[in-house]
């Protein structure tokens, strides 16, 4: 949370879940990978990462889909794709 200096993050496949606040205020990430393991995201895991632009996530668009998200996940981000391995989805 909050760390500035942080530009991309791979998420291990061994994680399951993405915290809450976890990525908060991280204003400069601009990437993420998250693999198909993960099943839910907390509330304002992205929140305020107002330099994201690009999530790429290792499974189809039903799998990201059926993550569990929290409220305000990605509250006060700006446009992102969400890149899947059966095509995009936009924010």
């Amino acid at each position: 949370c909050g760390c500035e200096g942080l530009l991309h993050v791979t998420i291990p496949a061994s994680v399951t879940t993405i915290g809450w606040v976890a990525f908060s205020s991280c204003t400069n990430l601009t990437s993420i990978t998250i693999p198909d393991s993960v099943t839910h995201i907390g509330a304002s895991a992205f929140n305020i990462c107002t330099g994201l632009t690009s999530i790429t996530y290792q499974g189809t668009k039903a799998q990201w889909n059926a993550i569990s998200k929290e409220s305000n996940w990605n509250s006060n981000t700006g446009i992102y794709t969400i890149h899947c391995t059966d095509g995009d989805l936009t924010k």
